[in-house]
């Protein structure tokens, strides 16, 4: 299987995590493995609550539909490898509910968000709003109803 080594200190070097330890907003191509962190939350939007999912950490995903996004905690810095998924150009179509949804990156590469979507990543102390969601990244996006968003890879 091809991979891309994007680990936690090098998805977020942009963002000033390089080498840093603690909990991040993480997403990734479906099958990949986050054995390497202590912990694993998604959100549930529909209750609007965190759900453990650490046990099933060793095979994630953040493709369609639902363009699921984590938070995981790393206690250590660390690479993770990604399965290489998509050309430039590619979309995803993320069903989204209404509320809070924490949407992950399904691509290999960074993910175009669409013009009119308010998205927050979480960088160091406070949140930042995004245009991109980074590689191995997720985002917060809150919608009034139920809609689709469409995402790029980059």
């Amino acid at each position: 299987m091809a991979v891309t080594t994007v680990g936690v200190n090098l998805a977020y070097a942009a963002n000033a995590h390089a080498g840093s330890v603690g909990w991040f907003m993480v997403g990734s191509p479906n099958h990949s493995n986050f054995n390497a962190s202590e912990a694993m939350y998604r959100w549930d939007t529909p209750t609007q609550t965190y759900v453990n999912v650490t046990a099933s950490r060793t095979d994630i995903g953040s493709d369609t539909p639902t363009c699921t996004g984590y938070w995981a905690y790393f206690a250590a810095p660390v690479a993770v490898q990604l399965p290489l998924n998509g050309t430039p150009g590619d979309t995803r179509s993320c069903a989204l509910s209404a509320g809070w949804n924490l949407v992950g990156n399904p691509f290999s590469d960074p993910a175009r968000i669409p013009g009119g979507v308010t998205a927050y990543y979480f960088s160091g102390g406070g949140y930042s709003v995004q245009g991109l969601i980074p590689v191995g990244g997720s985002v917060w996006i809150y919608e009034t109803a139920a809609t689709t968003v469409t995402i790029t890879m980059t």
